[in-house]
C-alpha cells in the first residue's frame, strides 16, 4: 500500500510558485481543481525507497473522485501507480540590477547615422553605446533591459555593442548619465516589439484612448508581457495593462498615474515629441484634456521609452519588498547585498550604488524625493489646467521605495 510522504505543487494562478503541501487530506478532486502540476512522493513496501507520482499521469481517472488522497492511496491496495524513482526540487532564480558604470561597461554617446569613428559632433549623438571586453554583446541585449537616469528606453544590437536608444538625448536634457541594466538573463530571453500608431485601437469609435488603449501586435509571442511606457515598466500589473487575445493587449489609462508621470519624466526625459502646447505665462502649464487626448497618447506610447517586452519564461512571480530608510537624504540600507532594481518615485527605476559597511550594506540614490503636486488634491471633475505647483507646506516627501524581485521557480528531476 502506497504512503503519503509529502508533495510539491503549483496552482494555474500567473505568478504562481512551487509550494510545498499536504495532499493526503485533501479530497481528489480538489487537488485537480487546485493545482494545474502536482509531484508525491509516496513510499510502498513493494518498492525500495521513495517513489515520485506525476498526479497528472492519474488526473482522468481520479480527478472526480471525493476520496481524500490518503484514502484514494489506501483504495488501491496492491494496484500499482505510475511511480518512478525521480526526485524533484526547486531553485528559484532572480532578475538582477548592476549599475553600468560600477560593472565596468563603456558607455559613450553615439549616433545611429554614423560609426563610433564618425565626424558626427558629440552635441548631435543622441544614443549611447555599451560596451565591455569578454562580455556576449548578443546576449547583453537579449536579456536585459537598459535605463537611463530610471527611465528604461529601447535598445538594439549590432552583436559588436548594445544600443541605447535616445539615452544620450535623455543624459543631455536631464543633466545626468546614470545608466542601470536589469538582467533576466537567468530567467529567459527577452523580445522587443516597437508600438506603432498602426498598431494602436479603441474599443468603440467614440471611446477615447484615455479610457482603454488596445494594442494589436498582429503575432502571437509566447512568454510573459511587460509593458515599458514612458520608461516606467508594467509587469504582471493587470489593472494597467493585460493581454485580451492571442494578439491584442490593453492599457487602462484610467489606472496609470499619467499627470504624475508627466512632470515626473519631463525634466528626464525629452517629450518635446508629444506637441503639448505650454502657457506662456508658466512655461510648465499645460491643459489636461490635452495631455489625456488621442493624438498625446497616441505619441506617448511610441516614444524610444514605450514598448513591448516578452520574457521566454511564463512562470515568472513578482514581490515587491519596501526598503529601509536612514536619516540621511538618498540612503539607504539593506542586510544582504542589493541585487534587485529598485522602484522610487510613482514607479521610476532608482539607479543606486552600494556599500558594505559592517554588517550591512548602505544604497545610496541620486534622487530619491518624490514631487507633491497641487493637482493631486484636486477632484479630478475640477481639473482644467495642471502645472509642476507643488503642495505648500507638503511639497516633496521621500520616495516609498521597493524592491522590485522578478524571478522564477525552476523544477529539477533528479534520478
Amino acid at each position: 500500500m502506497y504512503t503519503f510522504v509529502s508533495a510539491l505543487a503549483k496552482t494555474s494562478a500567473a505568478g504562481s510558485r512551487w509550494q510545498t503541501v499536504d495532499l493526503s487530506t485533501m479530497v481528489m478532486s480538489d487537488i485537480f481543481r487546485l493545482y494545474e502540476s502536482a509531484y508525491a512522493v509516496l513510499t510502498n513496501p513493494l518498492y525500495t525507497g521513495q517513489q515520485s507520482l506525476d498526479m497528472n499521469l492519474i488526473r482522468a481517472q481520479a480527478e472526480s473522485s471525493s476520496l481524500t488522497f490518503a484514502d484514494y492511496l489506501a483504495g488501491l491496495g496492491n494496484e500499482a501507480l505510475p511511480t518512478t524513482t525521480t526526485s524533484y526540487s526547486v531553485t528559484t532564480k532572480y532578475a538582477h540590477y548592476r549599475n553600468a558604470r560600477r560593472a565596468n561597461y563603456t558607455i559613450e554617446p553615439i549616433s545611429p547615422l554614423g560609426s563610433m569613428s564618425s565626424s558626427i559632433l558629440v552635441q548631435d549623438r543622441d544614443w549611447l553605446s555599451v560596451t565591455r571586453e569578454n562580455t556576449d554583446i548578443d546576449l547583453l541585449f537579449k536579456s536585459c533591459l537598459f535605463s537611463v537616469n530610471g527611465f528604461i528606453h529601447r535598445s538594439d544590437s549590432d552583436g559588436h555593442r548594445v544600443y541605447v536608444e535616445d539615452g544620450m538625448k535623455s543624459a543631455r536634457h536631464s543633466g545626468h548619465t546614470q545608466l542601470g541594466i536589469t538582467s533576466f538573463r537567468e530567467l529567459g530571453e527577452l523580445q522587443f516589439v516597437s508600438i506603432t500608431p498602426e498598431m494602436i485601437h479603441r474599443r468603440y469609435a467614440d471611446t477615447p484612448l484615455a479610457s482603454r488603449m488596445y494594442i494589436d501586435v498582429g503575432q502571437h509571442y509566447e512568454g510573459t508581457p511587460m509593458l515599458v511606457l514612458g520608461g516606467y515598466l508594467h509587469v504582471m500589473d493587470p489593472s494597467t495593462f493585460s493581454r485580451v487575445s492571442d494578439t491584442i493587449f490593453v492599457i487602462n489609462f484610467q489606472n496609470y498615474p499619467l499627470r504624475d508621470r508627466y512632470f515626473e519624466s519631463v525634466k528626464r526625459i525629452d517629450l518635446s515629441s508629444l506637441g503639448l502646447d505650454h502657457q506662456p505665462a508658466d512655461s510648465s502649464r499645460i491643459a489636461d484634456d490635452e495631455l489625456h487626448s488621442d493624438d498625446v497618447l497616441i505619441k506617448y506610447a511610441t516614444l524610444s521609452q514605450s514598448f513591448l517586452v516578452f520574457l521566454s519564461n511564463e512562470d515568472l512571480f513578482l514581490e515587491r519588498h519596501a526598503m529601509q530608510r536612514t536619516r540621511i537624504p538618498n540612503l539607504y540600507t539593506a542586510y544582504t547585498q542589493p541585487k534587485y532594481p529598485m522602484l522610487g518615485g510613482v514607479g521610476r527605476l532608482l539607479e543606486y550604488w552600494d556599500q558594505k559597511q559592517y554588517n550591512r550594506w548602505q544604497v545610496s540614490v541620486d534622487d530619491g524625493i518624490r514631487d507633491n503636486y497641487e493637482f493631486d488634491t484636486t477632484l479630478q471633475q475640477n481639473i482644467v489646467c495642471i502645472d509642476d505647483g507643488r503642495t505648500p507646506g507638503d511639497p516633496v516627501e521621500w520616495s516609498r521605495t521597493q524592491w522590485l524581485v522578478m524571478g522564477a521557480d525552476f523544477l529539477n528531476a533528479s534520478t
